[in-house]
């Protein structure tokens, strides 16, 4: 037998038996913390075709993020330097991709009225020390909710404002002609506006006394407040300070929008989120407000879109709160720039402490196309857990992050140099990352572009091995190397 013949044929079918090894079958990535995103977020390494220029192999492959376990204690609080402007570093942990959703529910509890109290008038609470720039912050009378409500929901609303500003135990009678309704509403739009006070609980007490008049309060029935007065004024201080070094990033020379950016970026690197907060929300109750997010450095939800809008308040720019259905109850901010309103929500941008901008100023028609986002409707009956109060439309895109950053795209049929242009605009920058946003007139999403979205990434060069992070069927999507 010759064997000399069979050596080639010998070569290549080991060469076949090689190559095929080492093809791994892609598989999808879906979020298995319960909740979270209706929609699979996906990472995949990008095929990389064989090409002179780039240094690869041919495997593909699904790059799967284990869940942070609910039972992880929140990181250590970090600490704060009022002296030095970039907060300080967070320890980044493994955590999926997008966060589950939760927030507090509104409750009101009817008790019998004993020892009605007065109540006075309080000015808003005194700010931290804010720098001089050119530009005020907003007054609580442009605060978003109350200017929605009726004169009786406002009356009502400027009582609870009082007895949660001075952690009054006793009930507080309030104007006559109003239903419970009203209450509900009043104190839901009262804790939306003034998220400093970040000691008031989620729920209140109500009752009528023997003449049927209405009274309100925050103590009774298992409700009480966050802490005591005295823990309140040492905690006061040290979100005063938290603010005050965030508010230092800013200058004269900033627009609203990088305003915005700045603190929403800096909110991301110091606050991780907490996946306790979900599975024990009453023993988290921090974690659903402003001194969570910015002082102890863990939040749900909540905590985040409260600390947004707090900052955002002291840099001149209104904002609101949303809520609404993105795979369970959910809550982000509405924010105004330049007059037109946005979307904006920060707990998915932190998802897994990467830092995105996918979730920065977007209009209603993209917001709910990605993601499963629903918007909750405006209060309409007694037993309503979850609503929105007038809930601002966002119809703009012009202060959205990629429309900024010259990565929004517009044309479907040919985008392959806002990709290659995307991504060496964000090396140059020394990102890791660039997020990137179909339009609604583009027709194209992440269902069927994947492959050509790969391709593009590709003919970048660089010498980069990029993945693709997308939710299949969404406007958005993310490459990072």
């Amino acid at each position: 037998m010759n064997l000399k013949r069979w050596i080639p044929v010998v070569i290549v079918i080991s060469l076949i038996i090689v190559l095929l090894s080492g093809v791994k079958k892609p598989t999808s990535f879906e979020n298995t913390s319960g909740s979270g995103s209706s929609a699979p977020i996906i990472e995949e390494t990008l095929f990389i075709p064989q090409s002179p220029s780039l240094e690869n192999s041919l495997e593909i492959s699904t790059i799967s993020l284990e869940p942070v376990p609910s039972s992880v204690p929140p990181p250590a609080a970090p600490s704060l330097n009022p002296k030095t402007a970039s907060p300080s570093p967070r320890p980044k942990t493994t955590s999926p991709p997008s966060q589950p959703s939760i927030i507090n529910p509104i409750e009101g509890k009817k008790v019998p009225v004993e020892s009605p109290v007065s109540v006075t008038s309080n000015p808003p609470p005194t700010p931290p020390t804010l720098p001089t720039y050119n530009y005020s912050a907003i007054l609580s009378s442009n605060y978003y909710c109350y200017k929605q409500l009726s004169p009786l929901q406002q009356s009502i609303y400027k009582t609870v404002y009082n007895i949660a500003y001075n952690m009054t135990s006793g009930m507080v009678r309030i104007a006559d002609g109003a239903a419970v309704k009203d209450i509900i509403v009043a104190v839901y739009a009262m804790r939306s506006d003034y998220p400093n006070l970040f000691w008031t609980p989620p729920g209140f007490v109500y009752g009528t006394d023997r003449n049927g008049y209405m009274y309100v309060g925050f103590v009774g029935a298992s409700i009480n407040y966050l802490c005591t007065s005295g823990e309140r004024d040492t905690m006061t201080e040290k979100l005063n300070t938290a603010v005050s070094s965030a508010l230092s990033l800013l200058n004269n020379s900033m627009d609203e929008y990088t305003r915005e950016l700045t603190l929403h970026d800096w909110i991301a690197a110091r606050c991780t989120y907490n996946y306790a907060a979900v599975a024990d929300p009453d023993g988290n109750l921090l974690s659903f407000s402003v001194y969570g997010a910015l002082v102890n450095g863990s939040a749900v939800c909540e905590g985040y879109a409260r600390a947004l809008q707090l900052l955002l308040y002291y840099a001149g720019i209104n904002s609101t709160l949303v809520c609404g259905d993105a795979g369970g109850p959910h809550m982000w901010n509405a924010v105004n720039i330049n007059s037109r309103w946005y979307n904006c929500d920060l707990t998915f941008d932190d998802s897994g402490d990467k830092g995105y901008h996918a979730w920065f100023n977007l209009s209603d028609s993209i917001m709910t196309y990605n993601d499963g986002y629903k918007f909750y409707l405006n209060f309409s009956a007694q037993n309503d857990q979850y609503f929105n109060i007038g809930r601002q439309s966002c119809s703009a895109m012009d202060a959205n992050y990629c429309m900024k950053n010259g990565t929004y795209i517009t044309n479907g049929s040919d985008y392959q140099q806002v990709i290659v242009n995307g991504i060496l605009a964000a090396i140059n920058n020394g990102k890791k990352l660039q997020d990137f946003l179909f339009s609604m007139d583009s027709g194209k999403d992440t269902s069927t572009e994947s492959s050509r979205i790969g391709s593009y990434a590709l003919s970048a060069g660089q010498k980069i091995t990029p993945s693709l992070i997308r939710a299949p069927g969404s406007k958005w999507f993310i490459i990072s190397w």
